[in-house]
């Protein structure tokens, strides 16, 4: 997950134990929710995601007919 949230900007990377959830459940206020949705629309845009798939369409139907 470390990977998909920046820690303090689009949400909180926490240890597993229940004083660092609350800690960051008193922070969440600090949170740009804009800077939270920006990455995630451009990731998974239609436009983005349409493409996506269909590039992964066409391999299959590739991978398909080589067989």
């Amino acid at each position: 997950m470390e990977e998909l949230i920046e820690d303090g900007k689009t949400g909180f990377v926490l240890e597993s134990n229940i004083d660092a959830l609350i800690g960051a459940m008193q922070k969440i206020d600090t949170i740009d929710r804009s800077q939270v949705r920006r990455p995630v629309e451009q990731k998974f845009s239609k436009e983005r995601m349409t493409d996506e798939y269909e590039k992964l369409y066409y391999e299959l139907c590739q991978n398909g007919a080589q067989k």
